[in-house]
């Protein structure tokens, strides 16, 4: 099971799908099987053997009782409807793809195409079957990228706030300004950029940026932002920072926003879009995940 997950998230799904079915050969009443047939499923998205994908995301579904509520962290249960939308739309049956969306949309609410490859490697997104399959979610219905307008009147909090992947953010955080696109594009083009502090996937990093994979709050990365901050501003609180996340609907950037300004920096900003955002402008940007 190890190694098929290696496989896959190392671009080789035939050795996958290889792997998966010799366990289900060996082992097929094992319970723990509905996450081999939903690992199954998203490699037969890989191969672009559509029918075969909806038919074990189906086999999953039906394994995997779906007693849960609407959640802001992905399950999966929800990859098991991801999939299926994604097949039905990549293999041309946009009826059943965009119904599936309709329902889904109304459970799973914030989420975007270009968000939801970031949980994949770069070898699985560059296979170019898998790549088509994602197109079949823009086809169902699902947007292609998240607003980084949209303001759906949070409170914003002066404390950290632990969150799920896709929770909607305040517009602003108390002491910092936010920064949208084009006005950080302009920034950066000028003589005295400002220091970019990126906690996001890592999926599309400014160039120039320094990304922090940690999650805030937390105390690793409040010790790694401080390290990371001090050597990039030699210490001048002054120096004007931009703090970038994954997305309008991503929490990291907001908290680690105010872990900055908890160190006595006096001129931040948070680029509340956050690398999705950056991504959707098409401007330049570096893929820092894992191979």
């Amino acid at each position: 099971s190890g190694l098929a997950l290696c496989a896959a998230n190392l671009g080789h799904p035939e050795e996958a799908e290889r792997l998966i079915l010799d366990i289900l050969k060996v082992d097929p009443q094992n319970p723990n099987n509905r996450v081999r047939y939903n690992q199954l499923g998203l490699v037969y998205l890989m191969l672009g053997k559509y029918p075969d994908a909806i038919d074990w995301l189906s086999k999953s579904k039906a394994a995997d009782p779906d007693a849960a509520g609407p959640s802001d962290n992905l399950s999966r249960m929800e990859w098991n409807e991801i999939g299926l939308m994604a097949a039905h739309g990549a293999g041309g049956q946009l009826q059943e793809a965009k119904a599936g969306y309709a329902a889904y949309a109304g459970r799973w609410s914030h989420r975007s195409v270009w968000r939801l490859t970031t949980y994949f490697t770069k070898a699985e997104g560059a296979l170019p079957a898998f790549r088509t399959a994602f197109e079949g979610l823009k086809a169902a219905g699902m947007p292609a990228f998240a607003d980084e307008t949209i303001d759906e009147h949070v409170v914003a909090p002066a404390e950290p706030k632990p969150a799920g992947d896709f929770e909607t953010t305040a517009i602003a955080a108390p002491g910092a300004q936010t920064i949208v696109t084009g006005a950080l594009s302009d920034a950066l083009r000028k003589g005295a950029p400002p220091i970019v502090i990126d906690v996001g996937s890592g999926a599309a990093v400014i160039p120039g940026a320094s990304w922090i994979n940690d999650t805030f709050p937390s105390a690793d990365g409040q010790t790694d932002l401080e390290k990371e901050i001090l050597r990039l501003s030699n210490g001048d609180r002054a120096r004007r920072i931009v703090v970038m996340g994954n997305s309008v609907f991503d929490w990291n950037g907001y908290n680690a926003t105010l872990a900055v300004l908890s160190l006595g920096f006096s001129n931040v900003s948070w680029y509340r879009g956050g690398e999705e955002a950056w991504a959707a402008a098409g401007l330049k940007a570096d893929d820092r995940r894992d191979p």
